[in-house]
């Protein structure tokens, strides 16, 4: 059975309070390490089969652009909270900005689904205009 809460972040969606350590992280959540490992095997899925269907190599090349951001948050997770904490302090200094704080965890899980559809959008844009009609 799959334990569906690890894709869960353990953090709030939306936090009216600062919940950024001071110091990165020394490891990757579980819901970001699950999500992001989700992410890159659904994209080698896609990219390896629209390769095989479409006898082309540029699926597999945009299926490696968009393995490149889940594996950067796999393996560094703390550059990506601290930019998240620092484009944070940058937004909320600016006048006339709403003060949305949104979680990291929160953020990487919408990259990780962000990856999947866009391939899937490109591929699909690319595949219609190679069809002949």
């Amino acid at each position: 059975m799959i334990d569906w809460k690890k894709l869960v972040p353990d953090e709030p969606f939306i936090s009216d309070v600062e919940f950024f350590p001071s110091r990165p992280p020394k490891g990757t959540p579980p819901a970001v390490k699950n999500w992001c490992m989700i992410t890159i095997i659904v994209n080698v899925l896609i990219a390896a089969s629209a390769a095989a269907v479409l006898h082309h190599a540029w699926p597999l090349l945009l299926g490696v652009v968009f393995i490149l951001f889940p594996l950067y948050m796999l393996f560094f997770w703390g550059d990506v909270v601290s930019w998240v904490a620092s484009t944070h302090k940058r937004i909320h200094e600016a006048p006339f900005v709403p003060a949305v704080k949104l979680g990291a965890q929160w953020l990487a899980l919408s990259v990780c689904l962000g990856c999947t559809l866009m391939l899937c959008i490109i591929g699909a844009v690319l595949w219609s205009t190679q069809t002949p009609r």
